[in-house]
């Protein structure tokens, strides 16, 4: 039978978990970019945006995860598209996602990858017109510029929004074009698993003999 001391223990291994999951996330790993901008009245998923958390986006930034412990992931979701440019997403140099044309709002999960700490390493790619840009390469902060990835945290830093504009229609500026979540998640190592389900079943076990005590 598991003792109250032991149970506190392990509670307290669990919110130490939980304050290091917490502590974890991503970050612009530089100082310049713009304010926040509210999304333009011409990007046509203003509203599912909106109540996803993303009312708003900053330019000239990159984009990193800080605190990764092992076994730590990203997942990627393309999430919508407003363009007649043939774009693709690229992460680690592996084409996730290669698309023309309009997509409503919907997630779509298009890969899973290791977390690592710093910059990281992805571009989208016009293929129309045979221009790419890297997540280090986003620097502009001028409105109208030629392309642009505008930058959105949510949930706590736990999740990344990335908002495309190709620049295909006059440099319109609307950041619809590809939409993409990032998402860091904790993937539990086994040792913590195993912690965990004892701790269930010794408070399970402590419940019941207390229960039949009474």
């Amino acid at each position: 039978m598991f003792s109250k001391n032991k149970i506190r223990a392990f509670a307290a291994v669990v919110a130490l978990a939980a304050g290091a999951t917490a502590n974890a996330g991503f970050v612009y790993t530089d100082l310049a970019g713009t304010a926040p901008i509210n999304l333009p009245s011409d990007n046509d998923f203003r509203g599912a945006l909106n109540g996803a958390g993303v009312p708003r986006f900053v330019l000239g930034r990159v984009l990193g995860l800080t605190d990764v412990q092992n076994n730590d992931v990203i997942d990627i979701d393309f999430f919508g598209a407003e363009a007649g440019y043939r774009n693709t997403f690229y992460f680690n140099g592996t084409k996730l996602l290669d698309n023309q044309g309009n997509r409503g709002f919907l997630e779509r999960d298009i890969g899973t990858v290791d977390a690592y700490n710093g910059a990281l390493n992805f571009k989208f790619c016009a293929v129309t017109v045979n221009s790419c840009l890297t997540n280090s390469q986003n620097n502009s902060t001028r409105w109208n510029s030629y392309q642009s990835i505008g930058m959105w945290l949510t949930n706590g830093g736990m999740t990344a929004w990335l908002l495309w504009d190709d620049s295909g229609a006059n440099m319109d500026d609307d950041h619809d074009d590809v939409l993409i979540r990032l998402t860091h998640r904790r993937v539990p190592e086994p040792g913590t698993l195993a912690l965990f389900g004892a701790g269930l079943i010794g408070l399970a076990l402590f419940r019941r003999r207390r229960n039949a005590a009474l």
